[in-house]
């Protein structure tokens, strides 16, 4: 009996979450081809899928007693059962070794998932043609809805993702977007979405790092001497203007594609983050007990690989035993799904080191970040033009997520290039002994008189009108400081604190 009724229930679990997640417009039988009009169809679709699910759960829980057993524990399990599955087929288009649907292990014999076509891409467009299931068409909509090609990500609104328009401006994804999101397809469906960004996370840092080798094997580029000539020894001037352009027309061909995948990686995390604050509310209100005692259990195991605890049986996080990595991966799934984890602070890849990879960034920024301009209205970067596609927010957080991949010291050497650039650029709108300051290369020294220059000195700098590249480059260092957690002394180093002072008032 109990296993005929799990059958029936992922049947049309399966067949509901199916036949209401194709997003297409009810009178014309064709897909939007708008940012509204994917999120109205998102919204609907949503909506009557509440309605289904819930007739479903009230369903089994209200024959529970009459059959003797747990109605909820088995929804939520053949719930679970499904996401996961449809999460496995979908995952195949990031992997390169394929699940087939018979090798799942959230497939059964006694009560099998049902696999069903793919939807006709002609009929119903690339939106629901380009996924294998509904895992794959919600995550298209929230891709498309997040465009940062076309939209712009301000963490101070919401956060939320809008259009910029002429003469106005909409949400098209924000925190309401979410909470439809789950209330359509459960905590299981936001956890795993969660998990398939993470899988296009890797597929994207993989292809950047494949594009990066590339270039430690082209000898035309010469890295090493662009590294050299844009990394001067200490003490001595920072490279002029003519360097970078020379290096970014060397690296022209390489700048469009680690735009595009960096766009990506960064659009997917801040996804991911939003995700990941749904289910923490969700944690904290349906199963306070269970996000406490997680909570707790994640700051003693930290503690204890920190301090090198006898109870590990070993020195250290590197000899911990097997028994202790089996524990974190189990308590890594626990809080992914509690929404306790940093998606921003996460190593998805492992790599060798890249040589130049700092000199690499520093000219991504100085080619596209002047692209860029503040806006105090949504305290973000966004597009000068509304045909330079792309978004201040998403890069930032692309270039950091790449960055943690690798050693520290690659952050801080691309912080010491970015504070050149910025020097070498600002230098023209200061006064002749702040010029010498910057051109000896005594940035440390010109910061800490900050305070003497505020209280009143003879060099205190108003009124100074920096160069809107210097200021969009300043902009983006703040953002990518924030992005990862980076304290502004480890900038200050580089970056004299009264140009951020006259990047303010510019």
């Amino acid at each position: 009996l109990h296993d005929g009724l799990r059958k029936e229930l992922v049947r049309l679990v399966s067949e509901a979450l199916d036949a209401t997640l194709r997003f297409v417009d009810p009178h014309t039988g064709t897909a939007a081809k708008t940012q509204f009009g994917v999120k109205r169809d998102l919204d609907r679709q949503l909506g009557l899928l509440k309605i289904q699910m819930d007739g479903f759960r009230r369903s089994i829980e209200y024959i529970q007693d009459y059959v003797d057993m747990f109605g909820l524990k088995m929804w939520q399990e053949e719930l679970g059962r499904v996401v996961g599955f449809n999460l496995e087929m979908e995952a195949n288009r990031y992997l390169k070794r394929k699940v087939s649907a018979l090798r799942s292990r959230h497939q059964s014999r006694t009560v099998p998932v049902p696999l069903f076509p793919r939807a006709d891409g002609e009929r119903l467009g690339t939106l629901n043609g380009q996924a294998m299931n509904f895992m794959g068409r919600v995550l298209n909509c929230l891709l498309a809805l997040t465009d940062p090609t076309a939209t712009v990500y301000a963490a101070e609104l919401g956060p939320g993702w809008f259009t910029l328009e002429p003469d106005k401006s909409n949400q098209v994804c924000g925190i309401e977007t979410f909470a439809t999101l789950k209330s359509g397809i459960n905590v299981t469906g936001l956890a795993g979405l969660d998990r398939l960004l993470g899988f296009r996370v890797v597929h994207e840092l993989g292809f950047v790092l494949s594009l990066l080798k590339e270039t430690q094997t082209g000898p035309e580029l010469q890295l090493e001497e662009l590294a050299q000539r844009l990394t001067p020894p200490p003490g001595q001037p920072p490279p002029k203007a003519e360097a970078y352009a020379l290096g970014t027309r060397q690296l022209e061909r390489l700048m469009g594609p680690l735009l595009k995948a960096l766009l990506k990686v960064g659009q997917a995390q801040l996804l991911r983050r939003q995700l990941g604050r749904e289910l923490h509310l969700a944690a904290r209100l349906d199963a306070n007990l269970l996000y406490q005692a997680a909570h707790t259990l994640d700051r003693a195991v930290l503690n204890d690989l920190q301090a090198g605890s006898s109870d590990l049986g070993g020195d250290g996080p590197k000899d911990a035993p097997a028994e202790t990595s089996q524990l974190l991966q189990q308590l890594n799934k626990l809080l992914e799904a509690a929404g306790l984890s940093d998606p921003l602070s996460k190593i998805y890849v492992v790599t060798e080191p890249l040589v130049g990879l700092p000199v690499l960034l520093l000219l991504l920024v100085h080619t596209y970040v002047p692209r860029l301009v503040w806006d105090d209205a949504w305290a973000t970067l966004v597009r000068a033009k509304p045909n330079y596609g792309l978004d201040g927010m998403p890069l930032a957080v692309g270039v950091t997520t790449l960055l943690k991949q690798f050693h520290p010291a690659y952050t801080r050497q691309l912080l010491q290039l970015l504070g050149q650039l910025v020097c070498t650029t600002a230098a023209p709108a200061l006064g002749p002994k702040r010029q010498a300051e910057l051109r000896s290369g005594k940035a440390a020294a010109a910061s800490r008189e900050k305070a003497g220059t505020r209280s009143g000195g003879p060099e205190k700098q108003t009124g100074v009108q920096l160069p809107a590249q210097c200021v969009s480059t300043m902009r983006f260092i703040e953002m990518l400081c924030r992005a990862g957690n980076i304290p502004r002394s480890a900038v200050s180093e580089f970056i004299p604190a009264y140009l951020f002072d006259a990047a303010g008032s510019s």
